[in-house]
């Protein structure tokens, strides 16, 4: 909700600290906004979770190179999609459910793979990092 109501400049920089879930809110929140477009702001994700898949994906796999990343200015596009709640009528229109709004996500079917892999290695959490 915060990321909804943020007062944002044209061309700002929305700096976000933490993991994947982290990640999927702040998304949420600043497409839902009315003012979302490409290229209104963009966002920096400086990872502060378990396994970071996102992070790794953009090639910001730690918080340092993120940090580097966010002042020197680096951008990266990535892929967003919008996953809408309705269904397609007879002619052909798609018709939402009542009280739903679009939901966005970022993780490929690869992020999902190395998300579920985390949770299934929580058992080895006492081994840090190796557990990955």
């Amino acid at each position: 909700r915060y990321c909804r109501e943020l007062q944002l400049q044209p061309g700002a920089v929305v700096a976000a600290l933490g993991g994947d879930g982290t990640m999927s809110e702040v998304l949420n929140g600043l497409l839902s906004r009315k003012d979302a477009k490409r290229g209104a702001f963009s966002v920096c994700f400086v990872p502060g979770g378990s396994a970071n898949a996102m992070a790794h994906l953009t090639g910001c796999g730690d918080a340092l190179t993120a940090a580097w990343a966010l002042a020197k200015g680096r951008l990266k596009t990535m892929d967003v999609f919008a996953l809408h709640i309705g269904a397609f009528q007879a002619d052909s229109s798609f018709a939402a459910m009542a009280g739903t709004e679009p939901k966005f996500g970022f993780l490929s079917m690869t992020g999902a793979l190395i998300a579920d892999i985390d949770i299934d290695s929580e058992v080895f959490r006492c081994c840090g990092e190796t557990r990955f």
